[in-house]
């Protein structure tokens, strides 16, 4: 990813996606980590549920908001988990 898109991505994340998303119902956390060199950008979201992620992701505001994420990057891959406590 060039700076320039790198630039890109963090200012999509601050200015559009995390207010988004963070209030939404359910939402517990959202993070972006930036890679040490040569490794993948990795965007953690935390929710209560699965349900509350599937209703986030139905939303119109998901729909103004991801583009501006994916926008940014040459390819992405969703996977979804559980977090051990």
């Amino acid at each position: 990813m060039s700076r320039g898109a790198e630039q890109q991505l963090c200012d999509a994340y601050v200015s559009v996606f995390r207010p988004a998303v963070s209030r939404q119902p359910g939402f517990q956390s959202v993070t972006l980590v930036r890679p040490h060199e040569g490794a993948r950008w990795l965007l953690l979201i935390g929710f209560e549920s699965e349900e509350d992620r599937l209703a986030w992701v139905a939303t119109d505001l998901h729909q103004e908001a991801w583009p501006a994420i994916a926008a940014t990057c040459d390819r992405f891959e969703a996977v979804t988990a559980d977090t051990v406590t």
